[in-house]
């Protein structure tokens, strides 16, 4: 099989110590602030994510796999609706006590992702069409209704922390603003463009023998 699936397992090994250490870093300069609790959970998210594949990536068996795979889903399940609230307060648009119902419900298909893909197993593990190739284990869509509902998820989530940032931008006076605007801007919809490209387009196109990317890829706008 040649040292593909060792490499790629680094890989992501290598972004779960990044974010982790992101994560620690940001919530000890200030463990109070409610935009730094919300990083550390964007960053467990995503450790939950990158842990996943790269030991998921290398596994001895489809058992083994399969049981990594829903430990990542519980990072790829969240982070979109952790990453629009984390967006939103950056912003200024702070949950108030009379919108607090609404940004809990920001979490709901967070919730419903969860449920799908990583803690019912009876249903988690119809999701998966796992096949061992010559780069380690890689997933080929499961093309039903779970699979279009975490589409729809993660590409309007994504839109809309776009169109927050954008909003934060084109309100600020300061320069500075402006310029962290732009490159959260431009950070976030390249990370989804160039996950997109591998994770869907790619993998469909090949055959599902190039691994899911997107998690290095995030590493983008979290620096």
């Amino acid at each position: 099989m040649g040292n593909a699936p060792m490499v790629f397992s680094l890989l992501f090994f290598a972004a779960f110590a990044v974010y982790l250490f992101f994560g620690i870093y940001i919530i000890q300069v200030n463990p109070r602030a409610g935009l730094n609790k919300l990083f550390l959970a964007v960053c467990i998210s995503l450790c939950f994510w990158s842990l996943g594949f790269a030991v998921a990536n290398t596994a001895p068996d489809l058992e083994t796999c399969l049981l990594w795979r829903r430990v990542s889903a519980i990072g790829w399940g969240s982070i979109y609706s952790l990453l629009l609230h984390f967006s939103l307060v950056l912003t200024r648009n702070k949950c108030t006590r009379e919108r607090r119902a609404l940004c809990w419900l920001l979490h709901l298909p967070a919730v419903i992702s969860l449920y799908a893909f990583a803690l019912y197993k009876p249903l988690a593990d119809t999701q998966y069409h796992l096949v061992n190739s010559s780069n380690g284990w890689v997933n080929i869509s499961v093309k039903d209704g779970w699979t279009l509902f975490f589409y729809a998820y993660y590409i309007s989530y994504v839109l809309a922390c776009l169109f927050v940032v954008f909003l934060w931008r084109r309100r600020a006076c300061d320069p500075q603003v402006r310029k962290q605007a732009n490159a959260l801007l431009l950070s976030i919809a390249a990370a989804m463009l160039l996950g997109s490209l591998t994770d869907v387009i790619l993998s469909a196109a090949l055959g599902g023998r190039l691994p899911q990317m997107a998690p290095i890829f995030t590493l983008i706008p979290v620096a």
